[in-house]
């Protein structure tokens, strides 16, 4: 419309911006390449998909695409579109994971893998599952169903038992820290937690069976009071 006002009315280029209600800076700045409107649109697509991504998450996964384009380059589009000032007020949420080993009379060691969510200083459990596997291939089937289905954490806990390097290779992949390091009031709520878990069930009974491990464990879980599995962590 400027160029057209220019062109065939003959106004000058700064009367013609007024009027068509543009800045004469967006008329002079050249156009975007393609490579660059390609960029917008994916970093688009991610902040759709992922809400809670920040600038490095995103430009990290553009690199694992093959995008070839530096952070600065990223970092001026990212910010053109105004994902920097996205909604950022929000409680720090972490995954804390914790295994409880049992040995069964049969001689079978599995472990009850549960896993919680700490955020708005509340701890919930939001699953659990008696594993035999001790390569960590559980638990991170575990957290794959939970990525599908929940808010995606800040951090990754993993209280006790050993980081295997195939955890470690899927924290990475999916660039989320992976640590046992968590605030002391919250480590007192869970061990407590798991010490009533260990006393009441693991140390009640005479477990010979994974099914009965299986139905002992969910049966005191529903008899538990709310106050058990939602606590103020301070």
């Amino acid at each position: 419309m400027v160029d057209y006002l220019v062109k065939h009315w003959k106004l000058s280029v700064n009367r013609s911006c007024e009027l068509v209600e543009l800045h004469r800076s967006t008329f002079y700045q050249p156009p975007q390449s393609d490579e660059d409107q390609a960029l917008r649109s994916r970093l688009n697509e991610l902040a759709q998909d992922h809400p809670y991504w920040g600038f490095w998450k995103m430009f990290y996964r553009l690199r694992q695409e093959g995008v070839g384009a530096n952070h600065k380059r990223v970092h001026r589009i990212y910010c053109e579109l105004g994902l920097n000032r996205r909604a950022q007020a929000r409680s720090r949420c972490r995954w804390v994971a914790t295994a409880s080993p049992v040995e069964l009379y049969n001689g079978e060691k599995p472990l009850v893998l549960f896993i919680w969510d700490a955020r708005h200083k509340k701890l919930t459990l939001l699953q659990w599952e008696i594993i035999s596997q001790r390569g960590g291939t559980s638990l991170i089937r575990q957290l794959n169903q939970l990525l599908d289905s929940r808010e995606r954490p800040d951090s990754l806990c993993l209280l006790n038992g050993p980081i295997s390097s195939a955890l470690e290779t899927w924290a990475s992949e999916q660039y989320l820290p992976l640590t046992r390091s968590v605030p002391r009031a919250l480590k007192r709520i869970v061990t407590t937690w798991q010490n009533r878990f260990q006393e009441e069930v693991l140390d009640y009974w005479e477990i010979v069976s994974l099914p009965q491990l299986k139905r002992l464990t969910g049966q005191w879980l529903n008899d538990q009071p709310e106050e058990a599995l939602i606590s103020d962590h301070g």
